[in-house]
């Protein structure tokens, strides 16, 4: 977001969050390999804090000393990911 970059997700809006409503701000992505910009405001989320109007997560990697093993045939549906989620986490 102009320019800058930002180690978190806390860090992008701390710094959307700092901007004056209204503000243009420019926001570069990667797609499809490419890399590509946009501009829009700053506007007033539903919960009152400034914003772009796009959801972040930041890119987590978790490592374990038990080996995991997936078998995923047979998983299909409209809740399957949920279910899936469910029985890993469980």
């Amino acid at each position: 977001v102009n320019d800058k970059t930002f180690d978190s997700s806390k860090d992008l809006v701390d710094y959307v969050n700092s901007q004056q409503l209204g503000d243009t701000v420019k926001v570069t992505y990667e797609e499809d390999g490419k890399v590509k910009s946009a501009e829009g405001k700053i506007i007033t989320l539903e919960n009152g804090k400034n914003g772009i109007g796009i959801g972040l997560i930041d890119r987590t990697e978790v490592t374990s000393d038990v080996p995991i093993r997936f078998s995923t045939a047979g998983i299909g549906g409209p809740s399957a990911g949920l279910m899936f989620s469910l029985a890993i986490y469980t």
